[in-house]
């Protein structure tokens, strides 16, 4: 079977084992996979939307001799999958949006469970609406993937106040936690806030002044993350 991808890597590392896992968005099923062969778990459930990539799973699965322990369904998310097979729920490689469309259309992957999320956008929208839904982030996870630096959520059943914007941006990082791909990550942060400052501040279109007062705030707190480094 080909190599997991880093991002692959870093999620399967967080998966506790004895645990019923679901794979959302399996595409050729390599996760699900490298979790069968790698770890103790009571079921495997990957799913995907598209016909053709969960075809290209079950060939994989059959070749790796799986199929007795990975089970493959097509549908939207979660849709056909019940709520009792599911302890941890692993949903990466698409848009924060589409991951919170996916756990609006089924509100009980929200209790109980440790959700493993990987937005690739949105991600400030997608920490805000986890909160406003009575989750908490556990922990985040950086990893580095041709030349992108990307978050990995872990999510869990717990009510939380609804953190600050900054937290909600980038995500909590007290300091031990702060590496090398978390400054690169923080630089990219800081200029992608002020191209988008400097187009509002250059366009003055109406209603931009307020956007440019958040851009401020924000650039403010990230700005002083990298000068505690």
């Amino acid at each position: 079977m080909k190599q997991l991808s880093p991002r692959l890597t870093l999620l399967s590392s967080l998966v506790p084992e004895n645990t019923r896992v679901v794979d959302v968005g399996t595409d050729h099923g390599y996760l699900a996979i490298h979790l069968a062969q790698s770890k103790a778990l009571r079921s495997v459930i990957a799913t995907d939307l598209r016909p053709g990539p969960l075809s290209s799973a079950r060939r994989n699965v059959e070749q790796a001799q799986l199929e007795d322990k990975i089970s493959l369904r097509l549908c939207d998310g979660l849709a056909a999958v019940a709520p009792e097979e599911a302890d941890v729920i692993v949903i990466a490689g698409m848009g924060g949006e589409t991951i919170l469309n996916i756990l609006s259309a089924a509100p009980w992957a929200l209790q109980d469970r440790l959700l493993l999320l990987g937005p690739q956008s949105k991600q400030p929208q997608l920490r805000a609406w986890l909160y406003a839904h009575g989750c908490a982030i556990r922990e985040e996870r950086l990893v580095e993937e041709e030349g992108k630096i990307y978050p990995i959520l872990a999510v869990e059943s717990r009510a939380a106040a609804m953190p600050e914007a900054v937290e909600l941006y980038i995500g909590a990082w007290p300091l031990e936690k702060r590496d090398a791909l978390f400054y690169t990550y923080l630089s990219t942060h800081i200029a992608r806030l002020e191209r988008e400052k400097a187009g509002l501040e250059k366009s003055k279109n109406e209603g931009s002044a307020k956007r440019v007062a958040e851009l401020d705030e924000l650039l403010n707190a990230l700005r002083k993350m990298e000068k505690e480094r």
